[in-house]
């Protein structure tokens, strides 16, 4: 019978190999023909039995005449191996102890069992060495050296060591300090095993004598306002134990100061605040406090400071001269002790007791106790909001817009047109040919007063003061008052005057007074009421009627944006007027009072030589913002009704304040704002109308030339179509835009 065995083993490493394998089957045959199944074995070795950690060992199972076979045990995983073949694995073991492996087999001859075990040794734990370094490894005697130990061994050794020190002393962080000049040995010992240890020699000299050999100095800001500071370091270095601080100074003295000036630490921040005198260029100098051969200059370029004021007010409406407002200023640049000028103002500045923030609020009150001259704010104009400094500095202008709602510029005679100065307190004549001023001797002609209303009709000069203040009616030539009303109780709000008959929007009316008294030698005053919740602007024409007595007076309701007709007809020998409300337009397309400021701009105009007027008012145009509307009115009795409406689509500024119409007809002028140009706007709204009254419009801009100021206080048209336009004292007749 032939045999089969297993020629060698092969061993891998970690993972179980096998070498394939014969099997037998064979029998011993006899005389009886059967045959008697051979008993399995196995066998389990592993070599070497007893090994260190982290060493490896080699296990070997060898089986035979077997069918089945498994492995159990704690060196690789236990299962079912395959029979009748060598195996064998090197194994590393991961931990200490005895471990275990035992492999059992069966077969036709019945079982077999064999084992083996290994036992592994922990790692001794020793020191090989101890390793030191200094670092310097040489000093003076004014320095330290530090000491660094490396502990080297096996196993889990420790790395702790005691330190010990010649020629000094030691820290437990390793930290030398000599005791004096020669050699200094730092010492590590093992605190695991005092048999190892390891030195390092420093070599310890004399420091070198102090000195300083240098001294530096830098600011974080080279150039600064005369509001802000700037910090200065100084830097000294040197050799030996030298002293590192400095003195600094001011050159000129009197550029400023420093919050520090002797012994200064060297790398020590002073701050230096410049005078407060506008610019300069002083230089500061750090000298070593120890030798003063040694310093550092630097120069600090201080500049004058600016101020900035920002702010958009817009026109502040004033009725009657009367009103206490505030405004918020935005700023940058003020500092406390600075002074607000409002100019032509006659209080005087205000200063500023502590440096504002970035916004300030401004109140301003006006008033008319002086009569209205520029001592106060009463007279409407730009007034010009600016800031000035005791070190020289001046801030930008803001103009706060200061206006009434009623036209500085009275109209004019066959001879004359008249601008009134509420400033002033007069009433100049310019001449009507070429807006010349008309002189007398070498000086300018002017009536000895000016109110907020002021209308020339005919040979008559109509002035009032407005709200209580009552109506006067003077002589253009010689300022002789002819007649007037200061009854009782009116609250005028406009006055217009036309034929001879002065009409006025008082409380809940219109009156009227004739400019004579004629026989009765006393006022008496004819009230339509009726018109309106508050009857405002109001305008005169002659167009509506050829009579030579009537005019027809067209008042604008402030609260229900209507326009109401009322004519009154004069009677000059006994000096008295009736007077008839016509009939009245509800304007279409303008915002109503609840939705913008009562303050904004409304303005009517009429023409003499037809029965249309002219109404502008805002328009809201989304949120808060608004536009100028200009409303073409027919006031023909039995046919009175809206003609047709320019929305201004911007062309017209909302910051419009002034509204003129042209004597010759089918044209208004409207006098906006520019602040930021500092001039008038002038833009010219016309008109054509077609057979069915159907209004074309066009618009034509222009920025007044010469410049205006920044708007126009009185505002007007001539007969030969020019446009008269002034500021104050300032008048200037401008060609036809």
């Amino acid at each position: 019978m032939l045999g089969c065995r297993v020629g060698s083993t092969l061993v891998l490493a970690i993972a179980l190999a096998g070498l394939a394998s014969c099997g037998s089957k064979g029998s011993d045959s006899s005389g009886s023909g059967s045959t008697t199944p051979t008993a399995p074995t196995v066998t389990v070795t592993i070599s070497p039995a007893t090994i260190t950690l982290g060493q490896s060992t080699v296990l070997t199972i060898v089986s035979t005449n077997a069918t089945t076979c498994t492995e159990s045990g704690n060196l690789v995983t236990a299962g079912a191996f395959q029979c009748n073949i060598s195996y064998g694995a090197t194994i590393i073991p991961t931990a200490t102890g005895t471990f275990t492996e035992t492999a059992t087999v069966t077969g036709a001859g019945g079982s077999a069992t064999a084992s083996a075990s290994v036992v592994v040794n922990a790692v001794p734990t020793t020191i090989t060495s101890v390793a030191v370094s200094a670092v310097p490894a040489s000093i003076t005697t004014a320095q330290t050296a530090t000491c660094t130990a490396i502990v080297q061994g096996t196993g889990a050794f420790s790395t702790g060591v005691m330190w010990s020190a010649t020629g000094g002393t030691i820290t437990s962080g390793g930290v030398l300090t000599p005791s004096g000049v020669g050699t200094a040995t730092c010492t590590a010992t093992s605190t695991q095993d005092s048999t190892k240890s390891g030195s390092a020699t420093i070599t310890v000299t004399a420091p070198p004598p102090p000195v300083v050999t240098s001294v530096s100095l830098t600011c974080t800001l080279s150039s600064i306002t005369d509001i802000q500071t700037t910090s200065c370091t100084p830097t000294v270095a040197g050799t030996g134990a030298f002293t590192n601080t400095a003195n600094l100074s001011v050159t000129p003295t009197t550029a400023g100061t420093l919050s520090a000036t002797t012994g200064v630490s060297s790398g020590t921040a002073v701050t230096f605040t410049p005078a407060f005198t506008g610019a300069a260029v002083p230089y500061i100098t750090a000298t070593s406090t120890a030798d003063s051969t040694k310093f550092a200059t630097t120069t600090v370029t201080v500049t004058l400071r600016a101020i900035q004021l920002t702010g958009t007010f817009g026109n502040i409406w004033v009725p009657q001269c009367i009103k206490i407002f505030t405004l918020t200023v935005g700023q940058s640049g003020i500092v406390s002790g600075d002074k607000l000028y409002i100019t032509p103002y006659g209080t005087g500045p205000s200063t500023f007791s502590s440096t504002p923030g970035s916004t300030f609020p401004v109140a301003l009150g006006l008033g008319n106790s002086n009569g209205g001259t520029a001592g106060t704010m009463c007279s409407p104009g730009a007034y010009n909001m600016y800031v000035t400094g005791s070190d020289g500095a001046t801030s930008n202008s803001l103009y706060v817009s200061i206006v009434s709602p009623w036209n500085m510029w009275a109209g004019y005679d066959a001879v004359d047109e008249y601008q009134a100065d509420f400033a002033g307190q007069a009433t100049w004549k310019n001449k009507l040919s070429d807006g010349s001023p008309e002189m007398n001797n070498g000086t300018p002609v002017s009536l000895p007063f000016a109110y907020l209303a002021n209308i020339v009709d005919g040979s008559s000069l109509v002035s009032s003061s407005l709200g209580n203040g009552g109506i006067g009616v003077y002589n253009d030539t010689t300022g002789v008052a002819t007649n007037g009303s200061t009854r009782s109780g009116d609250n005028i709000t406009d006055v217009t005057a036309k034929n001879g008959i002065v009409g006025y929007a008082s409380n809940q009316a219109v009156s009227f007074f004739t400019e004579a008294p004629g026989s009765s030698l006393t006022t008496i005053v004819t009230d339509v009421p009726s018109v309106g919740i508050a009857p405002g602007p109001i305008a005169a024409s002659t167009g509506c009627s050829p009579d030579p007595n009537t005019a027809s007076f067209f008042s604008l309701d402030d609260m229900g944006i209507g326009v109401y007709r009322v004519d009154a007809l004069k009677n000059a020998s006994a000096g008295t007027v009736s007077a008839t409300r016509i009939g009245n337009v509800s304007l279409s397309a303008f915002a109503t009072p609840s939705q913008v400021s009562s303050t904004l701009a409304r303005f009517v105009v009429a023409w003499d030589n037809t029965c249309k007027i002219a109404v502008m008012a805002p328009v809201l145009s989304g949120g808060n913002s608004y536009i100028m509307e200009v409303a073409l009115v027919d006031m023909t009795a039995g046919s009175m009704h809206q003609i047709g409406t320019y929305v201004s689509d911007a062309k017209i500024p909302a910051s419009a304040i002034r509204f003129a119409a042209d004597p010759a007809g089918g044209d208004v002028v409207i006098a906006s704002t520019n602040e930021a140009a500092g001039t008038t706007i002038l833009t010219r709204v016309s008109w054509t109308l077609d057979a069915s009254e159907n209004p074309t419009f066009t618009v034509t801009t222009d920025t007044s030339t010469p410049p205006i100021g920044v708007y126009a206080v009185s505002l007007g048209i001539l007969p030969n179509g020019k446009i008269s336009v002034g500021q104050r004292q300032q008048h200037s007749v401008l060609a036809n835009q």
